[in-house]
């Protein structure tokens, strides 16, 4: 989950424009200050059935009672790790977000939304990501309002991790919306998509750190295409990039022998340490201890710890049951 860090810029910018009775500006200048202790008597005295109030009322749970800093820890760790209290505090702060979210607030039906997604976080299954309907139908809300992190937070639903491969494209018109709302990073990453799959139509290296992203990213997801991962990587490969020949020769085992050979040999001859130290597995793997000890050695002399590993435990095991599921 994108770290819940980012709720206390959006707090401050939904409760200045929003909070309007003086004993809740007084609430919520005490929390930006800091100034929890004196913040927990006018914060606790607020009419809470009052949308701003409940809103503001929610940001010094999370901020007066639970803190900034912990808050982004359990965004990072995961809610598992919460006390019974701050779970009791995060719920409590999801039910006051809600009345400001219902009364149509879009920036507490953001903020409801991402209380909520750390209550309850994504499940990540063999399909992809499945998110909780509740979240998906607050933010749904907020970006049908124009909030530009709430279509940021929807569109990056689109993409895989790596950020080239569609997944869930219902979602990537949000990520176009939060561009054109100027949301820096929706730009960056819709432009970023649409350069790698551009490059991969047409077969392009014009921009090799882009389109290996993009192979990367269709080896590695389970939506992804291992076959079109591997022909895009041996493109660059054989276009010139060095980096691009060590993972090509590497996808290519144990399936592809003779071209995980080819694109590894190619990487070394530039002096590639990692290709040389592959190589040594490659031949330790096919019982060739002469080629293994070269390699490795030629990979230890260029300070591979790896590789210097690896010839030790050639001296004292040998090589019949060398571990072969990868280079």
């Amino acid at each position: 989950m994108r770290g819940s860090c980012f709720f206390g810029a959006v707090l401050l910018l939904a409760m200045a424009t929003s909070a309007r009775a003086d004993d809740a500006l007084r609430c919520l200048d005490s929390v930006i200050a800091g100034r929890f202790d004196a913040a927990r008597t006018v914060c606790r005295s607020l009419d809470l059935r009052d949308p701003d109030s409940a809103m503001v009322f929610a940001y010094y749970q999370l901020y007066g009672e639970i803190g900034g800093e912990r808050l982004q820890k359990l965004a990072l760790i995961g809610i598992e790790d919460a006390t019974a209290v701050e779970r009791r505090t995060l719920e409590s702060a999801r039910r006051h977000f809600l009345v400001a979210a219902e009364a149509g607030n879009p920036d507490a039906q953001m903020l409801l939304s991402m209380t909520i997604g750390m209550l309850e976080p994504a499940e990540i299954s063999a399909d992809g990501v499945s998110y909780n309907e509740e979240e998906t139908r607050w933010l749904t809300k907020a970006a049908e309002q124009g909030v530009p992190e709430a279509n940021y937070r929807l569109g990056i639903r689109a993409l895989s991790p790596g950020g080239t491969l569609l997944i869930q494209p219902e979602y990537l018109p949000y990520l176009e919306r939060a561009a054109r709302l100027g949301h820096e990073e929706a730009a960056h990453r819709f432009s970023e998509y649409e350069t790698a799959t551009q490059l991969a139509s047409t077969d392009s290296v014009d921009d090799p750190v882009a389109l290996r992203k993009h192979a990367a990213d269709l080896w590695s997801h389970p939506n992804g295409d291992e076959q079109e991962a591997n022909r895009l990587m041996r493109l660059l490969a054989d276009a010139g990039d060095e980096e691009a020949m060590v993972v090509a020769g590497k996808w290519a085992w144990p399936d592809d022998a003779d071209g995980a050979l080819k694109y590894l040999g190619m990487a070394a001859e530039l002096n590639n340490t990692e290709a040389m130290t592959a190589l040594g597995n490659f031949y330790a793997c096919r019982g060739d201890s002469t080629n293994a000890i070269r390699w490795f050695t030629a990979a230890r002399d260029k300070g591979d710890p790896v590789a210097s590993y690896s010839l030790k435990e050639m001296a004292d095991w040998g090589i019949d049951e060398w571990e072969c599921r990868f280079l």
